[in-house]
C-alpha cells in the first residue's frame, strides 16, 4: 500500500484464525488507534496517550 501521508504504521499482516470466513475474510482493512486491539498501542493520534498506552 502506498502511504504518502504516513497515516499507517508498518505492522505486518495479522491472520485472524477465528474469522476465516465472513464479510472481511481475505480483505485488508485499517483500524484507527482510537480502538483497543490486543497487542497494539492505543493512542488516539496523541503521542502523549500513546506513550502511556499499555499494549
Amino acid at each position: 500500500m502506498q502511504d504518502d501521508n504516513h497515516a499507517f504504521m508498518p505492522y505486518p499482516p495479522q491472520p485472524v484464525p477465528h474469522a476465516l470466513s465472513g464479510p472481511l475474510s481475505g480483505m485488508t482493512f485499517a483500524v484507527k488507534d482510537l480502538f483497543d486491539v490486543a497487542g497494539y498501542p492505543t493512542g488516539g493520534g496523541n503521542p502523549h496517550l500513546l506513550a502511556l498506552s499499555r499494549h
